[in-house]
């Protein structure tokens, strides 16, 4: 089954449950994921949304607003107290002790949170994770310097990512000086070896990804040591979409390792960017500092910038190759005219006159791309590997759901963007 088709079901199962218990306005959260993905770049002037309870039937108010025309993936970033994810919240809460890593993004993002008097409901459950995080946050140190030689011929072991992706004895020399750049503790106290060989492994993605084509064999082969085999995926369970446990079990049933987020917030932030996979200046979001939310807006601008890209790169192709009209003969059946609908559904509420392209969800890009006569045509030169450009998409695919469900991400989610945006538009850009 295809994510579009999935995400079909799932809209029409939502409904129908919705119905069976009776809740006056059917709906729901996952009925308007779709509008809310495909509504974008619309409308500027959207005042802040904020979260509706109501037991069973909670609503979130943004995605009402998705449903009657309103841009939300524009205008919804998450600034607000009250547009926090609190079932989100409560979920990690729950037996924190049993995924501490889990709570280091989301933490980090709610740092400022006691300050704020509209969460009283929630200090509770944050203030029991924070006190449990602590002595999680306990176990790390920095090595000490007789130390980083030695860690860094274990980290380039036989069978270890970097091993794959670097000539060793380069790499050992790249990895000590890495391992020296870092000034945030990252080394588990009571397991060295593996923070070291997570620590490498990232730096080793951080060198594939400079110096291997984005989509290259190789590279692909040996991301899928670390991320996990995304390729053929049947379905996707509802339930990772607003539940981040739920989620990152997914991730590692699909064979991601765990071990490369086992840091702290600050920890994870000081690797990947030695290793190069912050590519972006995120300075324009310092406003957001009052309310503790940066890395909750970090991913939704990331995502925002990056599809605005994708849209353009697909026409302009697209155009060169098949002519201004390409979108009544290159797309699959049904698109045109659910891209055609959705422009005349905004306009009739004040929105500007985009092209139709704009007005895709975030699951046609990858139908466009993977379309027969276009991918020979146009995108094989692109992307080398059809299997590989998929699998991309489909890493991104649960983030950018629950970035428009307004949840709360954690360091997996993180990585699974820094790397497959980082190949993405490494692809789109080395094209211009």
């Amino acid at each position: 089954m295809s994510v579009d088709d999935y995400m079909k079901r799932m809209l029409a199962d939502n409904a129908a449950m919705q119905r069976a218990i009776g809740v006056a306005d059917p709906l729901g959260q996952h009925r308007s994921i779709l509008d809310a993905i495909s509504m974008q770049d619309r409308f500027s002037d959207i005042d802040r949304v904020s979260r509706q309870i109501a037991g069973l039937g909670a609503i979130d108010q943004k995605l009402l607003d998705a449903a009657k025309g309103i841009n939300t993936f524009d205008t919804a970033r998450l600034t607000g107290a009250l547009n926090l994810d609190i079932a989100g919240i409560g979920a990690l809460a729950a037996g924190a002790g049993d995924h501490l890593k889990l709570l280091a993004g989301p933490l980090d993002d709610l740092r400022n949170v006691g300050s704020v008097a509209e969460l009283a409901s929630l200090r509770a459950d944050i203030l029991a994770m924070k006190d449990i995080y602590a002595g999680y946050a306990d176990r790390f140190r920095l090595p000490g310097y007789d130390e980083m030689d030695r860690l860094a011929k274990v980290a380039l072991g036989a069978g270890s990512a970097a091993h794959h992706l670097a000539d060793a004895a380069a790499a050992s020399k790249a990895l000590t000086s890495a391992v020296q750049s870092m000034h945030t503790p990252w080394l588990l106290r009571d397991n060295a070896a593996q923070s070291v060989l997570a620590f490498a492994e990232i730096q080793a993605i951080g060198h594939g990804l400079r110096n291997f084509a984005p989509f290259d064999a190789t590279l692909s082969d040996t991301l899928r040591l670390s991320l996990g085999d995304w390729r053929d995926i049947p379905s996707f369970p509802p339930a990772i979409f607003d539940n981040a446990v739920a989620r990152s079990a997914f991730y590692v049933a699909r064979g991601f390792n765990p071990d490369l987020t086992e840091f702290t917030a600050e920890a994870f932030d000081e690797t990947t960017t030695i290793a190069g996979l912050d590519a972006e200046d995120y300075s324009e979001t310092v406003d957001d500092e009052e309310t503790g939310l940066v890395r909750t807006n970090r991913a939704h601008d990331r995502l925002q910038r990056f599809e605005r890209q994708l849209r353009v790169f697909i026409d302009r192709l697209m155009t060169a190759e098949f002519g201004a009209e390409w979108t009544k003969r290159q797309t699959p059946s049904g698109m045109l005219d659910s891209w055609k609908n959705a422009k005349e559904t905004a306009m009739a509420r004040g929105g500007e006159d985009e092209p139709l392209i704009a007005y895709a969800d975030f699951t046609d890009y990858i139908k466009i791309i993977e379309r027969s006569d276009n991918w020979k045509r146009v995108f094989a030169a692109v992307f080398n590997r059809r299997e590989s450009v998929q699998e991309s998409f489909f890493r991104l695919f649960p983030i950018r759901i629950s970035v428009a469900h307004a949840r709360i991400i954690t360091l997996d989610d993180e990585m699974y963007l820094k790397i497959e945006m980082h190949r993405l538009s490494k692809a789109i850009e080395e094209k211009h």
